[in-house]
């Protein structure tokens, strides 16, 4: 996952992705270079944080 300036790093946190790094001048939009905020979730942490099925 990628996040841009527009969007809250907490929201990727509270849905558990953990911040890898960031990518300088990853974008160019309207002939400015944007950074953006790698975030990851490995399948089996996304399954620890389901639920369980009955």
């Amino acid at each position: 996952m990628q996040l841009f300036a527009a969007t809250k790093p907490a929201v990727a946190e509270r849905a558990g992705f953990r911040f890898e790094g960031v990518l300088r001048q990853h974008l160019w939009l309207q002939g400015q270079a944007h950074d953006a905020a790698c975030y990851s979730l490995l399948a089996i942490e996304w399954a620890a944080r389901q639920p369980a099925q009955p």
